[in-house]
This record gives structure tokens, sequence and C-alpha cells, in this order.
């Protein structure tokens, strides 16, 4: 007789080569992350971006990825959908001469 087990358990999803290798090496995760530059001509409505953004996150899961290791399993897997719920927003007016601004940019990108 066969039985079925009705207990589906999420093992995520493997890393691809270049994910591993960025786990395996301890890389900085900064090097992966990315930036978003937006530039506003008016009045800047910071709480409206935000919302933007975290509605972007509800739709799209996987931006919210977390990695985790799962018994049985070598390494880290992924699970879209299990980061951070709430997009993290900072606002840095550049009203400073144009060899600061290209500086910090240099820096960001």
């Amino acid at each position: 007789m066969n039985t079925l087990d009705d207990v589906t358990t999420d093992v995520g999803l493997a890393l691809l080569a270049e994910q591993q290798v960025w786990v395996q090496t301890g890389a900085n995760w900064g090097e992966a992350g990315h930036f978003l530059r937006v530039d506003v001509r008016g009045e800047l409505e910071p709480q409206r971006v935000q919302s933007a953004l975290n509605n972007c996150l509800q739709r799209q899961p996987v931006l919210t990825t977390a990695l985790r290791s799962v018994p049985g399993y070598h390494g880290l897997r992924q699970f879209a959908g299990e980061g951070a719920q709430a997009f993290s927003m900072t606002v840095h007016t550049l009203e400073e001469p144009p060899s600061v601004v290209e500086q910090r940019l240099q820096q960001w990108y």
C-alpha cells in the first residue's frame, strides 16, 4: 500500500554557482547590493516614495529573498519572500558643489 505524505516541506531553491561563490568567500554583501538613484524635480514626498517601494516588494517577493540552511542539503538555500518586508530608504539631499556630488556618486556606484 502506498502512503501519501500530506506535509509539504519548503526546501527553498539551490543557489546558483555565482551565488555560492559569494557565500563561500564571505564577500562583502554591500558589493552585491544595488543603489537606486532618483532625480526629483519639485517637492519630494518621502512617504509616497516609501509606500510605492513597499508595494513593489509585496508584488515581487523575490526582492526579499532570505538565505538559510535546510537539514539534508549542503550550503544555504534561498527562500523568496522571507526576507525584510519593508524597504529601507535614505534620502540624501545633494545641495553640495558638483565636485562633492560626483565624489559621493563614485563611492555609491
